[in-house]
């Protein structure tokens, strides 16, 4: 992915904020040359040496015979904004978007016992509905061994995080409020998103320690 210096996005904290908030994210594959894609619920596990995402295809999605055999790319999209150049102190300027996306590269191993499913199964409760796991637990052994036959889970350790939040950025303060209080007004929840974006980039600065590389 290109990303532009001044709209690189470096902050651990804030890429996997990002990545919980659109979990719903696609696993790209090509492992002939033709690019394959699905899109799964992500769930990332961050420690201080690295990152791993856990996900499951259904079993009969074939694509989770491709993954171990090339790196995978997964992108986590999400929070963009149409930027009409109204905005701005001069008439010759053009329309932009704003956005913010995060690419995960990793290599992904696939789980084949039914103990290693589970465990990825409870780690992705745990981050969408941790409420959820009593009545999981609850559940008949029997059934949740007749459930698992139908998935196969997988986890990504991460080589190399690439992440962008095209914000604004190369323009000037009076003309970044003027497009923060118009999205902030926008009934497009997505428009409303990238001006909390806009409200945590320029009223805060933040380090930016590194990434998983």
């Amino acid at each position: 992915m290109y990303v532009p210096k001044m709209f690189e996005l470096t902050d651990p904290e804030a890429v996997l904020r990002f990545m919980a908030a659109h979990s719903l994210a696609t696993i790209i594959t090509a492992p002939n040359g033709t690019p394959n894609a699905s899109h799964l619920p992500f769930c990332c596990i961050a420690g201080e040496e690295e990152w791993i995402l856990y996900s499951h295809f259904a079993i009969d999605n074939t694509q989770w015979m491709e993954v171990e055999q090339r790196p995978v790319l997964v992108v986590f999209g999400g929070a963009d904004a149409y930027i009409s150049p109204r905005h701005y102190s001069h008439t010759q300027n053009v329309p932009t978007w704003n956005y913010a996306a995060v690419h995960i590269y990793g290599d992904a191993v696939v789980i084949q016992d039914n103990d290693g499913a589970t465990d990825v199964l409870e780690k992705m409760i745990d981050a969408f509905e941790p409420e959820y796991m009593d009545q999981w637990n609850a559940l008949d052994a029997g059934y949740k061994n007749r459930l698992l036959p139908g998935i196969k889970a997988i986890k990504v350790l991460v080589t190399d995080v690439k992440a962008v939040r095209k914000l604004s950025q190369n323009k000037n303060r009076t003309e970044q409020r003027r497009i923060e209080d118009a999205l902030g007004e926008s009934a497009r929840a997505a428009d409303r998103e990238v001006a909390q974006l806009m409200c945590e980039l320029y009223g805060s600065g933040a380090g930016k320690p590194a990434l998983p590389q």
